[in-house]
């Protein structure tokens, strides 16, 4: 009986069922393709997240901030009273302003404000003088409260404060004000620093 051997196939021979160097570089291609995607949906979905939660976590203070007004005819100025507002710190996300610290005086703080937390600050005075449309006011009455926060739509550090100016019995409540803060180098562009205190405070924005 004969036998025959079979003449090997040219696949066989070539070694061709590997993968070619081009066919590896389009699959890295795609590989970063999709994983650059990915990176840049979860980097949204996580802004959107934390701007959520921010703004969860400035009206929460607001409210507080008007309910106690409503009790006690100022807005509170410390943790505690913070507290009997209704406003929880638990997570350990607020913080005050140190009362034997100036106001704006940044360079003072020894604390540390990263991004996510909040710095709180009440200044209570009184104005001697005040005019409201024409009518001078005398000794009026004058509370301002700010909150210093990192504002993730803005990417950079912010202040919002209202301010209530007492007359003739009234309180007169201004609409909130919010200002970036100010880079401590040249006092001019947003401050994106780590923390609250490598900042500065310039209205001019």
């Amino acid at each position: 009986m004969k036998h025959y051997l079979k003449k090997p196939s040219r696949l066989m021979k070539t070694g061709s069922l590997g993968f070619t160097i081009v066919e590896l570089l389009i699959v890295v291609v795609v590989i970063a393709i999709l994983a650059a995607v990915t990176i840049v949906s979860y980097n949204g979905i996580t802004k959107q997240a934390n701007i959520s939660a921010q703004e969860a976590d400035v009206k929460a203070i607001l409210d507080a901030q008007d309910a106690y007004r409503i009790i006690h005819g100022q807005t509170f100025s410390n943790e505690s009273e913070a507290r009997e507002a209704g406003l929880a710190n638990a997570s350990g996300k607020l913080s005050w302003w140190p009362s034997e610290v100036e106001p704006l005086d940044f360079a003072s703080l020894t604390s540390t404000t990263p991004r996510g937390k909040y710095m709180l600050m009440h200044e209570a005075s009184t104005l001697s003088s005040y005019w409201v449309n024409g009518t001078e006011y005398t000794d009026v009455s004058n509370e301002v409260f700010e909150i210093y926060y990192w504002d993730y739509s803005q990417s950079s550090w912010v202040v919002r404060w209202n301010q209530w100016i007492g007359f003739d019995k009234d309180i007169q409540k201004g609409n909130p004000i919010q200002w970036r803060l100010k880079n401590v180098t040249d006092n001019e562009s947003p401050c994106t620093a780590s923390t609250l205190e490598e900042c500065r405070y310039n209205p001019s924005n």
